[in-house]
């Protein structure tokens, strides 16, 4: 019988990992906890799903590599839950993490969208970068672009280079495309990565000289402002479009302000996440539910991080419901792939639809657009989640 499942009871205790202790993503922590517990309340106050009612298990997992590789094993041994649903650390160590749970037997339902799992029993439900890319491409290439440059990391372990998604995607189009590596770029272990000015301004010569209609960038926040920024202020004028987590493109973007502030107006995203602004019947249930709940982390229940968390948890429950009483991983793993013939569409995040593993799963289709403005320094949607052409 696999880990965190009391038979006799009919309970199965789930946990979530948020850094906790690290004050920058408290807020979004427990927003996360909001919606995993809106959407575990929901189906355990119907009776439960496949006869089984759910416990939750919140633990600290810290955001910095130490904290939590550290965290992890204890959280399987001193709690062993089925599954882990989200877990929030520094994306260049998620996959460190996913290992040490997978090695314990405990499934990873997880959200990190940077690049496709190696490991056994993780499944990535919103959409990989690579996604996002293609949504980009389909998107410029319906406002006309017919050149683009696309730039991304010569190398970097975690974030994905786009050259790949965007050439299948400008094939489907009929684009034509210019690659823009950007060179060095590196990584440090809470993600702030780092690119000379020499670099940008190769970059940026490199981009004009393709003469492009537009643009895709997929480099990480701050880098993105810098290459935006040099761009803008050497006359390009075109549409830039890049993903959610080089925009930071969050409903409350406190921490996105472009240097100047018009370099960045007008920024395109294609994100995994939908902003709770979004025009969908999936969005305005879960708007409604949220202001209905007062349990742990409601004061955050209204963000889009629990908006994600909930839909990502109900996919969890609509797979679980689909066991049948087998509980075993090699019958949730089925479960999961029948997604590829039997997709859960919800609206409020992409498609859910998981490739074949066994190295784990990438599970989210499509991408969202979104828009940003700078004298507001918001995002707001250009459209909702949309598959890339020729899917």
């Amino acid at each position: 019988m696999p880990s965190g499942v009391d038979l006799g009871a009919g309970v199965v205790t789930l946990a979530t990992f948020l850094p906790l202790s690290f004050d920058p993503s408290v807020r979004s922590s427990r927003a996360f906890e909001a919606g995993i517990r809106m959407a575990l309340d929901d189906a355990n106050a119907a009776g439960g799903v496949d006869g089984c009612t759910f416990d939750l298990v919140v633990a600290d997992g810290g955001f910095d590599p130490e904290d939590s590789l550290a965290a992890a094993p204890l959280l399987t041994e001193e709690v062993g839950p089925y599954a882990v649903l989200e877990q929030f650390t520094a994306s260049t160590y998620a996959p460190d993490v996913w290992r040490v749970f997978s090695a314990a037997g405990v499934i990873s339902w997880d959200h990190s969208s940077g690049t496709l799992p190696q490991t056994a029993d993780v499944y990535l439900v919103d959409p990989l970068q690579s996604e996002q890319i293609r949504v980009c491409v389909d998107h410029l290439a319906a406002s006309d672009a017919r050149r683009l440059a696309v730039v991304g990391p010569a190398s970097n372990p975690v974030y994905t280079s786009p050259f790949a998604p965007a050439g299948l995607q400008s094939a489907v189009s009929g684009i034509e495309t210019t690659e823009v590596p950007l060179h060095p770029f590196s990584v440090s272990p809470l993600d702030d990565p780092t690119v000379s000015a020499a670099s940008v301004a190769d970059a940026v010569e490199a981009i004009l000289g393709s003469d492009p209609d537009a643009v895709v960038i997929n480099v990480m926040y701050p880098t993105l402002l810098e290459v935006v920024a040099a761009l803008r202020n050497a006359g390009f004028t075109g549409p830039v479009c890049t993903t959610r987590a080089g925009a930071v493109a969050n409903a409350n973007s406190d921490a996105f302000v472009g240097e100047p502030a018009d370099a960045t107006d007008g920024l395109l995203a294609a994100t995994d996440m939908a902003l709770p602004d979004l025009d969908d019947p999936g969005v305005d249930a879960w708007r409604e539910r949220a202001s209905a709940y007062t349990g742990p982390g409601a004061e955050e229940a209204s963000s889009q991080f629990s908006l994600n968390a909930y839909y990502s948890t109900l996919a969890f429950l609509d797979v679980f419901d689909r066991l049948d009483g087998d509980l075993s991983h090699a019958s949730f793993e089925a479960a999961a792939e029948s997604t590829g013939e039997d997709p859960l569409d919800y609206g409020a995040i992409g498609r859910v639809q998981c490739g074949e593993g066994p190295a784990g799963h990438a599970c989210g289709r499509g991408a969202a657009i979104v828009r940003y403005d700078a004298a507001t320094n918001l995002w707001s949607h250009v459209e909702g989640f949309v598959l890339p052409a020729d899917n």
